[in-house]
């Protein structure tokens, strides 16, 4: 993440909370990412046809998903605007994701809804989808 570009904390804090996941999606378990989601969050996730809106459905898209191997995830731009304690961002991603030895790169376009809760901003709303082709 670039935070020469920040304006100010509250973007920082944003482009912290998109790193945190970024690093989150790659690791071992499903806890830390998991636990960048309030406790309300709705998850329309690229992997998954539903939408995801309690934490026991958060958690198994997640733990569906890290049946990848060897995930990664990439921001390649963002836009981010803030109402109140509300923030949203959205942008561009491109998932490497390994199954059975077969690498997936996955072009993804995304949504977040940061909620500002006890001084840590958590994704309310998460909306991913594979980008259309041309």
């Amino acid at each position: 993440m670039t935070y020469s570009k920040a304006q100010n904390n509250a973007e920082k804090a944003i482009l912290r909370a998109m790193e945190a996941w970024q690093k989150a999606f790659s690791a071992p378990t499903i806890t830390n990412i998991v636990a960048l989601y309030a406790q309300e969050a709705s998850l329309w996730g690229t992997l998954s046809p539903l939408r995801k809106s309690t934490p026991d459905a958060i958690n198994d898209y997640f733990t569906a998903a890290f049946i990848f191997t060897d995930r990664s995830v990439t921001f390649q731009d963002h836009a981010i605007r803030f109402y109140g304690e509300l923030a949203i961002c959205s942008g561009t991603y491109t998932f490497t994701l390994t199954k059975e030895g077969e690498k997936l790169i996955l072009p993804s376009r995304y949504s977040c809804v940061y909620a500002k809760q006890n001084q840590n901003w958590l994704i309310v709303e998460h909306h991913s989808s594979p980008m259309p082709l041309d």
